[in-house]
């Protein structure tokens, strides 16, 4: 943590606690935790900071400053360096620090956890100094909390433990109070850290993070936002922005450098929670941007000067949905929702009968590739390898032949119960994987993790139809869209929503004598009729389902709409304006018309006009148009919004019009994806190549 970072969380602790408490770090009884302590650097920073007098400076180290620390390695540099700080420039014996806990600070207030502690633990020295911690009155907690929010693949060995009552206290309350339906972000060890500091300073302190910012700002995390203002008489949330994982473009422009540097991608935040005995009134919610468009260091120099007065704190009022900040509309609720959730495949009050989810595989280095051979390759010697396993009868082994398939729970759970599977050829679709680039697929229920309703969106291979793919409720890169007419990933945009034109349902036996007979499936229309109902009557004169459809597709890319409701687009599902007259109606649906055809006719439309430079027009086509990877000009990124593109060492193309920057989609400028996705590729576990040139 920089050291910037540190000391004006400290002063802000020092401040907090006068103000609050009439008390001092210095002061004797006052008991201070660093319950993620790593190398020790909030107990060293406090021994400096002049805030102990030296009359108490000796009581308070051996008696009023704790540091957790679950690293043996990381436990032993933390003492060493807090033991040296108070050493230096003293004379006398020396004297260790017993603050010190090798611990899971999660663990160790866990109920049976404190049952054996009390009996011995374990390991004698160890326990006691945990046993002891727990026996004491904390009133400040600070400290840099570990992020982790699960492993990225089954059998990585890094699932986050469990805490039965630390998880049941998150379940009472964070996910309690939450609307949201999905709550797997609450898994995050930080969360975890809010609720176990919050019940481990008692009913009187005060907590003081940095931590990620995606709980200010998160849906799963509402209920979070609710139980804090619940919880606390004041909360101060010192916003430092830097948010390079989900923005980009002028967006990640404005949010400036992280004040981590390289260590984090994420938003960075400092809160600081007071909790008051016996309070009563509203919770005060303080909040302070520090700004756009700085760099690492001018954040620093500005938490410089704030550890001396004080950042100019803005008073929030959190709305009925519990949002602090980027507030959304009320009334959203009174536009058209696009589907309802309660009734997927049936008529209801939204314009759209159905919708889904994208495939997602959870193994989409073996699933997808530009190149039908390649992914016949894979999927081959993925497919043999589980045959093998499931004839023999041989148990898996952890890790069993990593570079030729990728298991997952799906896929364990099929070998138990001895389930076959056999490649074929009529599986290979192709699928828009990501905006405007295309892959081949190989579409099985058993080889990929969900398929949730595409089977009856995309039924065949030969199946195309227009859908409209919108990004998820929660979506941290910003509202987006794009139509597809084939069976698309989860993420063509970021956890996209697939609203389609057309679905297929699966025939219902009738028991006649003609159950024999081929059955086709069904088809169903993707619009309402209460759609059409209700658009024929706004619009004065009878519309049909193709022209709601493009309609739809119009509003939803008007950018008056989008920055109405930005913050209601992102945070919940689609609703739009019904037409307030037959003009704009047509307008709208006549650009959407236009909009789909360029969207989905991407790869057949009259070329933008670029300069095409060719060093070596002799050569082979193959050899002339190979890509590697298109880059920028040297000292160039896509921030700078580039005109010259270098698509190999034998083409450069200049006079990219600077509007192409503009066009985004996920987060990213749609001919950025282009540039990122069409490179020779090669995954670190399992060896693949994916290589463009072989589409």
């Amino acid at each position: 943590t920089p050291v910037e970072v540190v000391d004006y969380m400290i002063s802000a602790v020092e401040s907090t606690l006068k103000d609050s408490f009439g008390s001092s770090l210095g002061d004797r009884g006052v008991h201070i935790l660093d319950p993620f302590t790593g190398t020790g650097t909030f107990i060293t920073r406090i021994l400096q900071s002049g805030f102990i007098s030296p009359e108490n400076l000796e009581h308070k180290y051996r008696y009023e400053l704790h540091a957790n620390e679950i690293v043996l390695l990381a436990y032993y540099i933390a003492a060493v360096n807090i033991e040296e700080t108070f050493h230096a420039g003293r004379e006398g014996q020396y004297v260790p620090f017993s603050g010190a806990v090798l611990t899971d600070t999660f663990q160790m207030t866990e109920s049976e956890v404190k049952k054996r502690l009390q009996g011995g633990g374990i390991f004698p020295g160890l326990s006691e100094g945990a046993e002891a911690e727990n026996q004491l009155d904390i009133q400040v907690v600070i400290s840099n909390p570990p992020y982790s929010v699960g492993q990225d693949n089954d059998g990585d060995g890094d699932a986050n433990e469990n805490y039965e009552d630390l998880d049941r206290r998150v379940s009472e309350t964070y996910k309690a109070l939450s609307v949201a339906t999905n709550h797997n972000a609450l898994n995050d060890s930080y969360i975890r850290a809010f609720r176990w500091a919050s019940d481990r300073i008692g009913d009187q302190g005060i907590v003081c993070f940095v931590s990620g910012g995606g709980w200010l700002i998160g849906n799963a995390m509402d209920g979070m936002r609710r139980s804090l203002v619940d919880e606390f008489a004041e909360i101060y949330v010192l916003d430092l922005r830097g948010n390079a994982r989900t923005t980009q473009g002028e967006k990640r422009r404005m949010e400036g450098g992280g004040v981590f540097g390289e260590g984090s991608r994420t938003a960075v935040i400092v809160t600081l929670l007071v909790k008051k005995k016996g309070h009563t009134g509203p919770c005060v919610i303080h909040y302070h941007d520090i700004g756009d468009y700085l760099s690492r260091e001018e954040k620093l120099a500005k938490l410089v000067v704030f550890t001396e007065h004080g950042p100019e704190w803005t008073t929030i009022v959190p709305n009925e949905f519990a949002d602090w900040i980027n507030q959304r509309r009320s009334d959203y609720a009174q536009l058209v929702p696009l589907g309802d959730e309660s009734a997927k495949g049936k008529e209801s009050d939204a314009i759209f009968t159905n919708f889904s989810r994208g495939v997602s595989t959870s193994r989409d280095s073996w699933s997808y590739s530009f190149s039908p051979l390649a992914l016949t390759e894979s999927m081959t010697k993925s497919i043999s390898l589980y045959e093998s396993l499931r004839e023999s009868g041989k148990k898996l082994v952890e890790g069993d032949d990593s570079r030729s398939i990728k298991w997952n729970l799906t896929l364990r759970n099929a070998l138990k119960k001895g389930i076959a599977t056999e490649f074929s050829i009529e599986k290979i679709r192709i699928s828009p994987y990501r905006p405007f680039v295309k892959l081949f697929l190989y579409s099985d229920l058993l080889w990929n993790e969900a398929v949730y309703r595409m089977p009856n969106f995309y039924p065949k291979s030969s199946t195309k139809s227009p859908s409209i793919v919108i990004s998820g409720v929660g979506a941290q890169s910003g509202f987006s869209c794009l139509m597809v007419d084939l069976i698309p990933n989860l993420h063509v945009v970021h956890s996209g929503q697939v609203y389609p034109f057309e679905w297929f349902e699966e025939p219902q036996a009738s028991g006649g004598m003609f159950d024999n007979a081929p059955n086709q499936p069904v088809r169903r229309d993707g619009i309402s009729k209460w759609a059409v109902d209700q658009f024929t009557s706004t619009v004065g004169r009878a519309v049909d389902r193709e022209e709601i459809y493009f309609y739809v597709y119009g509003v939803l890319h008007s950018e008056q709409f989008r920055e109405a409701y930005e913050d209601n687009l992102v945070k919940e599902r689609p609703r739009i304006p019904l037409p307030k007259d037959a003009a704009l109606f047509d307008a709208f649906s006549s650009a959407g018309r236009k909009l789909a055809n360029l969207h989905l006719d991407y790869e057949n439309v009259e070329p933008y006009p670029l300069e095409e430079i060719v060093k070596d027009s002799k050569l082979k086509p193959a050899d002339l148009y190979r890509v590697t990877k298109m880059r920028f000009p040297k000292g160039q990124g896509v921030k700078d919004r580039p005109s010259t593109i270098h698509y190999n060492d034998h083409i450069t193309l200049n006079g990219v019009p600077d509007g192409a920057w503009d066009y985004m989609l996920s987060g990213k400028a749609a001919l950025y994806w282009i540039i990122d996705r069409y490179q020779l590729n090669t995954d670190s576990g399992s060896g693949i190549k994916n290589d463009p040139n072989e589409y």
